[in-house]
């Protein structure tokens, strides 16, 4: 136990030496939340708090700064010191767990993160000590080869260097970005106001289109097929007040998002599926209803029926769509009753 209070007390103080505005008692108390051991009060997370910022002032005294955020009024901590660069920081477990996120991004085709992380593997191993470099080679060895990424069916497909720089140059200056789209049959030039990228399976760009009013929503463009992108020297307008690449991600299931499909989704799981059911995430903001017969309903509000209807497929007749009525449509009729497991 006192080792697992230790563990924390450093990495809140690791998180307030590398957090370049500090932490609110909010945000503290959400990291201790999230590390505590079972549900916490919120009175019992305000007096873990406390205990660790004066047990932070002990130990670091002035390097322990407050101030008062001038946007919100709210108190700020922060921790300057250079102190925490000469701990042993890094274990076997952090580096692979590192070499298991650059095996994902490879497989998902995001080679440029991929090579970005591998980097990073290789310079936090150059940090050790030579003392301690070949018991923890053995250690890390012995993790990064006791686990491996099960093989998932799916589509492999590389983005060229070309778009990704152009692609991050546009939304680092706030510029437009112009390309040739390969649409199915066609080829389209385009002129568009970066706002993004939503990783996954495949890469897409989100973007407004420089033609569309400034109140209009983004629209989604598969990276790899974009060709000859440029930046241009038009400066991108905003997007409307209150949108968050997050907000516009959470409308869609998956990536798929259509303005006009944007609807609430109500799913009815059969009482043999509702343990199964009960342990799926479909969407960030879902509710999950059990009803007396033993079912299950699922409701949350996205887009993207097509995505909805190729994923309600492997559940076969165990699954009833009760709303939107369009969605309920296309899946009628490829519900099987023959399949012996459940996803």
């Amino acid at each position: 136990m006192a080792y697992e209070k230790a563990k924390e007390l450093l990495d809140l103080a690791l998180l307030l030496a590398s957090s370049r505005y500090g932490m609110s008692a909010t945000e503290i108390e959400h990291f201790l939340a999230n590390k505590g051991r079972g549900n916490q009060s919120s009175s019992a997370l305000i007096r873990q708090r406390q205990r660790m910022l004066n047990q932070l002032d002990e130990l670091f005294g002035p390097a322990l700064e407050m101030s008062i955020d001038a946007d919100d009024g709210r108190w700020r901590w922060s921790l300057r010191t250079k102190d925490l660069a000469n701990l042993p920081l890094i274990d076997p477990a952090d580096l692979a767990a590192i070499e298991h996120a650059t095996q994902i991004l490879s497989r998902l085709g995001d080679r440029d993160s991929a090579e970005r992380l591998s980097r990073i593997n290789i310079l936090l191993q150059t940090t050790l000590d030579a003392r301690r470099r070949a018991s923890f080679e053995v250690d890390f060895e012995a993790l990064r080869d006791s686990q491996t990424i099960v093989a998932q069916p799916g589509p492999q497909i590389e983005v060229s260097r070309d778009v990704e720089q152009a692609v991050s140059e546009a939304i680092l200056k706030g510029r437009c970005l112009e390309f040739v789209y390969q649409n199915r049959d066609q080829k389209v030039r385009r002129s568009v106001e970066p706002v993004g990228v939503l990783l996954g399976p495949r890469k897409y760009l989100i973007a407004r289109s420089t033609n569309s009013p400034e109140w209009a929503d983004a629209n989604h463009w598969r990276m790899d097929k974009i060709l000859e992108p440029r930046v241009s020297d038009q400066p991108a307008r905003s997007m409307p007040e209150g949108f968050t690449l997050a907000d516009h991600a959470r409308r869609c299931f998956g990536v798929f998002w259509r303005e006009e499909e944007y609807q609430d989704v109500e799913w009815r799981f059969a009482a043999r599926a509702a343990v199964s059911a009960a342990n799926w995430r479909f969407h960030p903001d879902q509710t999950v209803e059990q009803n007396s017969d033993g079912s299950i309903t699922v409701r949350f509000k996205a887009s993207g029926h097509y995505e909805m209807a190729w994923h309600l497929y492997q559940w076969g007749d165990a699954v009833q769509v009760i709303a939107p009525k369009a969605l309920a449509k296309l899946v009628e009729g490829y519900q099987r009753a023959d399949f012996t497991a459940l996803p």
